[in-house]
């Protein structure tokens, strides 16, 4: 990711959170490590590692993962989903000030009936395949029909995408204003984190095939999440 962690979230007073990208050490730690097996080089810095295998192996024992706050030192390497809240939600460190005020100013203005849109592109072949421009369409006309007072908001990392929905529901659609859609830039990074915020505000959200993206912004608020495909309007 193209950004600082403390672009995205506050620190913590509950840990120490050092970011050591581009610093002297960081840079011998890499050059060693390709020299030395990684591991061994891990655990000269941590005392705790825990991979996927690690990981999932707690998993299945219903592990108590408060305990790793009791750790001294410790390396997670996992994208596995290990630890929720008591309310099962996704639990994640407070936005960065900036990030909170923007979403703040965004969600603000929803209506009480407001429901997410997320609309994945870019080089995801199974969304644009499976979750055509179509029936994200079909969805916010039949949204409509429903309750006339009904808005969206919209996220999209397609700026086509974006035009074409806010050009067909005038007035219907909110978006967050000036985004970047340059993956590479900073800027994209914490639009993106605004975009996953606003959209865990929604009532609802239609989310993208196979795209994580609308799965953890219904995780962060418990919003009914909703999956776009073929045949989804033919379901009892």
């Amino acid at each position: 990711m193209n950004c600082s962690y403390f672009d995205l979230f506050r620190n913590h007073n509950g840990f120490i959170l050092t970011e050591e990208s581009g610093r002297t050490k960081n840079r011998l730690f890499r050059k060693f490590s390709r020299i030395m097996r990684l591991d061994s080089i891990e655990s000269i810095k941590y005392r705790d590692i825990y991979d996927d295998d690690k990981i999932n192996q707690l998993i299945k024992t219903s592990y108590d993962f408060n305990q790793f706050f009791k750790l001294p030192s410790i390396l997670i390497k996992t994208n596995a989903w290990f630890y929720t809240a008591d309310h099962g939600r996704f639990m994640m460190p407070a936005p960065a000030d900036e990030i909170e005020q923007r979403v703040e100013d965004i969600a603000a203005k929803y209506p009480e009936n407001t429901i997410g849109i997320h609309i994945r592109r870019g080089d995801h072949r199974q969304a644009k395949k499976m979750s055509t421009n179509d029936l994200f369409n079909e969805i916010i006309e039949r949204e409509i029909m429903l309750d006339n007072s009904t808005h969206f908001f919209l996220s999209t990392d397609s700026k086509e995408t974006e035009e074409m929905i806010l050009n067909s529901y005038p007035g219907l659609i909110f978006v967050q204003n000036n985004k970047s859609f340059d993956r590479s830039t900073t800027e994209n990074a914490k639009d993106a984190f605004v975009d996953l915020l606003c959209l865990s505000r929604a009532k609802k959200i239609y989310g993208s095939y196979n795209s994580s993206f609308s799965g953890i912004a219904s995780s962060i608020s418990g919003s009914e999440m909703i999956i776009v495909e073929p045949g989804m309007f033919n379901r009892n």
